[in-house]
């Protein structure tokens, strides 16, 4: 897993707070209307927050691993890593 893994990311520092409204609402209407659709792999309770762990760095595991509060799932729309590009979230 290790050769393929990379790490992504940036930062809105000078972003308003008009702009990350904007910026929020774009995701989540992406998301509501299927243009972002997530890869979830898995969803486990935090407190199998361990077991996730370990069979993320198994052979073959794929998509992300979701860990959910309380036990509760999340909708499937709004949890792991979104498609379409580099992950937004």
């Amino acid at each position: 897993m290790l050769r393929r893994a990379s790490a992504r990311g940036f930062t809105l520092w000078a972003v308003t707070p008009a702009e990350e409204a904007e910026i929020h609402g774009g995701l989540f209407a992406g998301l509501e209307n299927g243009t972002l659709r997530p890869i979830v792999g898995k969803e486990l309770a935090l407190a199998e927050a361990a077991r996730a762990h370990k069979e993320i760095l198994e052979p073959g595991a794929a998509g992300k691993s979701s860990l959910c509060l309380n036990g509760l799932l999340p909708a499937p729309a709004v949890s792991g890593a979104l498609t379409g590009g580099e992950p937004a979230l």
